[in-house]
């Protein structure tokens, strides 16, 4: 059982680590392009790069990093993009902009998920990507001694959920 605790580790710290996507070279990206809201293009939409290369030439795929914006300008998503198609890192900032701006999450913080059967292999990554981007810190280790010995077959034929406590440590005290 310590084997799949360390490769469940494993997997979290490399899930962290955005250098196992695939390469987005600078010669294939274009000049960034500005999309706006309205005819008078003061309002911005989105701003990024499309996928171009010797062979194909300019495309209106959507390639590296794309910054969207609602109406009011305020920045809500970014996604990252490999030809045309969503790839890796996407960071939406609607309510935690706002959970962000009212309080002052620097220093040590503790956040706590309690709850039973909420998808903690899977979804807890999302709480600790979250808390790195409130603190802007970066994360350190992640200990699983704490899980429970037993997993529980899940909904979905072939998985399963962890139980007990999952704590990761972060580069601010967090």
């Amino acid at each position: 059982m310590t084997a799949i605790r360390s490769l469940f580790s494993m997997f979290l710290i490399l899930y962290l680590n955005p250098c196992y996507a695939q390469e987005i070279k600078q010669e294939q990206l274009t000049e960034r392009e500005r999309l706006y809201w309205d005819a008078g293009n003061k309002k911005i939409r989105a701003r990024g790069a499309y996928y171009q290369d010797e062979i194909v030439g300019v495309t209106n795929e959507k390639h590296g990093k794309w910054w969207f914006y609602d109406a009011k300008g305020n920045l809500t998503e970014e996604q990252y993009f490999y030809r045309g198609r969503i790839h890796g890192k996407q960071l939406s900032f609607h309510l935690h902009k706002k959970i962000a701006s009212e309080f002052n999450f620097k220093g040590p913080i503790k956040v706590i998920k309690t709850g039973g059967l909420w998808g903690m292999a899977c979804n807890s990554i999302h709480l600790i990507d979250l808390v790195c981007w409130w603190t802007g810190e970066k994360i350190l280790s992640i200990d699983t001694d704490k899980l429970d010995k037993n997993w529980i077959k899940s909904k979905r034929e072939g998985y399963f959920e962890i139980t007990g406590d999952l704590v990761a440590h972060f580069s601010g005290q967090t």
